[in-house]
């Protein structure tokens, strides 16, 4: 059984929900980061680049980390992922519903280690949004600046007490880069981890 521990927004607060904390700058209990543009793109990116669908009001998917993700921020965020059909996937984050027409969908594999898909937003933005190791990821990043540095981190830090880590990035296009060469450049939004209960 996989449970939700940890998240990170850029260097905004870190939080620790049904935990103690395992390292300086964690936070117990039900306390959640507060509202910014980072943690609704992270939102964003959790609510689109994944693989489940949404049967009869429940979530349903291979994969637990996605699913146990997606419950999180269904009870602490009041964001939701609505639909997903093959042009399209539907998310909420908080009092707006958003439709993003997807445009290419570049899966996760074992050697990837990564997954992402590129999106176009109701504003016509497009947007490649990603997810996956550290390792993959990392190399991956425009920038490694002072607040990615200290959330990679706190990812490494995750890492050592036992969780399952992932990090989530986006990168927005010109009309002209959505169909192959889109998974560099990115923008780092944050981090998680959940723990295994086995």
């Amino acid at each position: 059984m996989l449970v939700f521990r940890e998240m990170a927004v850029r260097s905004e607060v870190v939080e620790g929900l049904q935990s103690s904390p395992k390292n300086a700058g964690s936070v117990i209990g039900s306390k959640r980061l507060p509202p910014s543009k980072t943690l609704d793109d992270l939102m964003r990116c959790i609510l689109v680049c994944h693989d489940v669908l949404r049967i009869n009001g429940k979530l349903s998917g291979s994969s637990q980390d996605e699913l146990v993700m997606m419950e999180m921020i269904e009870k602490e965020y009041d964001c939701e992922f609505i639909s997903r059909d093959s042009d399209s996937v539907r998310v909420r984050i908080r009092d707006v519903t958003e439709t993003f027409t997807i445009l290419k969908v570049f899966e996760f594999s074992s050697d990837r280690k990564m997954m992402s898909v590129t999106v176009k937003r109701e504003d016509g933005q497009v947007v490649n949004y990603a997810k996956g190791a550290d390792m993959m990821i990392k190399k991956k990043l425009e920038n490694v600046y002072a607040e990615e540095e200290s959330l990679i981190n706190q990812l490494n830090s995750y890492a050592s007490t036992g969780l399952r880590t992932l990090m989530y990035a986006q990168r927005l296009l010109a009309g002209t880069e959505a169909e192959d060469q889109v998974e560099c450049k990115y923008s780092l939004l944050g981090i998680t981890g959940v723990e295994d209960l086995l």
